[in-house]
């Protein structure tokens, strides 16, 4: 391994204070067991609370430690735009925002099915009747039997 491919961790360190029965510190300490982040627990002190009644209640008190891996980046970020929005082209923009109609399309949303209508027939003119540099348009029908 060479020295060059050693990453330099580095660690912060949190004390935590917590109370609760013994049952929600052991699941404390099982979800902090299998959290995605490296946490190594230092020192801790468990203690029964003392109150009159009977409670449970226990005091914890524990030291971790996470190691991180601090990353220089030399991402480029965007510049800050500014926006005024007293300017009349803000209001025009959010005035053609507001005319939008929103649809709300969720599992429920029922459509209707449009009915299919029929071709209209499309008189051909003959050719000395068409401009020059006119469009000819045919039937649908005709372009698809060719």
């Amino acid at each position: 391994l060479l020295q060059e491919d050693v990453l330099e961790y580095k660690a912060v360190m949190i004390n935590l204070g917590a109370n609760g029965n013994y049952d929600q510190i052991t699941t404390f300490l099982k979800n902090l067991e299998g959290s995605a982040r490296l946490v190594d627990v230092k020192t801790y002190r468990f203690s029964e609370e003392s109150t009159d009644d009977d409670s449970g209640l226990y005091s914890a008190v524990f030291v971790l430690r996470s190691p991180y891996l601090a990353v220089e980046s030399s991402a480029v970020t965007d510049d800050p735009i500014e926006v005024d929005i007293a300017s009349q082209q803000f209001i025009k923009s959010l005035s053609k925002i507001r005319e939008l109609t929103f649809y709300d399309i969720t599992a429920d949303t029922k459509f209707v099915d449009l009915e299919e209508s029929e071709a209209e027939e499309v008189e051909e003119l003959p050719e000395e009747q068409i401009p020059e540099g006119e469009e000819v348009t045919q039937d649908v029908e005709e372009l698809v039997e060719k």
